[in-house]
């Protein structure tokens, strides 16, 4: 417990998981243990959803990875043509507004994503780069992607649960209720700056305070598309595994081209929706206050592992590395 209060950690191929281990606790004044149908925010792995999302649309000859996202949506307009596979793969030059007010008490009034969207993108209209020249990660992008999809779909919601449904990812959904509660270390710097971030108008933030950690209070996320997300182990070992098979969510052409160097920037490399490690592994991570999560696919294409865990500065990644390696079933 001195790195997290619980985890759920599992390696999969394409016949599903092939490890799979919980340890610890999903609440630590309960006691109540990490299972591999416990729900955890899954935050910035949700964009691995709303690429899938966007990448039917394409496969359905519905919209164009070469498509001038201003043709679409009469409120976007950047100062330069911004295409779909701009935004798939963080090329588009939109900015990446501080999401600390993004998050809000339980029960408070959200901001619909459109809201919160248009928004955020009239404050940030004008691009850092060219699009197509660097990559720079962006959370408005993604959250341009999921007004995007919901233009075409008429519900950005129901297209991302559509593929979470198509992998068999039965408990993942956007209703943060009934998931491991999120912890920080008591003792830690990043502590020290979320209380500094959110106390002041996010009261009773802290639940409790137990064997060196902050119990959170579970807390509202607006804007969906970026980060949204509520699964298990189970469900996230599901969308991997439909990332890992052609034809659960989409073609091998285009999971090739998910998996195709698109941008490069000052954080690394990027396909259309995937993060690249430079070992050739791909996938993506997501954190934010109390919870990381982690979903990557091998070089091969032929395994993959994933992690969640309910602590914001647990070393996931060292985890991830330590899976890597395993193959037998």
């Amino acid at each position: 417990m001195d790195e997290a209060p619980g985890w759920a950690k599992a390696t999969f191929d394409a016949d599903g998981p092939t490890f799979v281990e919980t340890i610890g606790f999903a609440d630590l004044r309960t006691r109540a243990p990490i299972e591999p149908t416990t729900r955890f925010r899954w935050f910035s792995t949700t964009k691995l959803v709303t690429a899938v999302a966007t990448l039917r649309l394409v496969e359905a000859g519905r919209l164009g990875l070469d498509d001038d996202v201003r043709d679409r949506l009469e409120w976007f307009r950047p100062t330069a043509r911004v295409t779909v596979r701009h935004l798939l793969s963080h090329a588009s030059g939109l900015a990446d507004p501080n999401a600390t007010g993004w998050v809000q008490p339980p029960g408070w009034a959200l901001r619909s994503p459109c809201e919160l969207t248009r928004s955020l993108f009239a404050r940030h209209r004008r691009l850092r780069s060219r699009p197509g020249d660097v990559a720079h990660y962006t959370n408005l992008g993604y959250l341009v992607l999921g007004e995007l999809v919901g233009a075409i779909e008429g519900s950005y919601e129901a297209a991302a649960l559509e593929v979470l449904a198509r992998a068999g990812a039965r408990t993942a959904s956007f209703d943060p209720a009934e998931t491991a509660r999120g912890h920080e270390a008591l003792r830690s710097a990043r502590t020290l700056v979320m209380a500094a971030l959110f106390n002041a108008r996010t009261p009773g933030l802290v639940a409790y305070v137990a064997d060196g950690w902050v119990g959170l209070t579970p807390f509202e996320i607006e804007g969906r598309a970026y980060g949204g997300l509520v699964g298990s182990i189970e469900d996230l070992v599901a969308l991997g595994r439909g990332l890992l098979v052609p034809g659960v969510l989409l073609e091998s052409d285009t999971l090739a081209a998910m998996r195709t160097r698109t941008s490069r920037g000052p954080r690394g490399e990027h396909g259309l929706g995937f993060w690249f490690h430079g070992d050739g592994w791909v996938g993506h991570g997501g954190e934010a206050g109390g919870y990381r999560a982690e979903v990557h696919l091998s070089p091969e294409g032929d395994r993959g592992v994933a992690v969640l865990v309910n602590a914001g500065d647990a070393p996931s990644g060292r985890v991830v590395e330590a899976l890597k390696p395993r193959r037998a079933r």
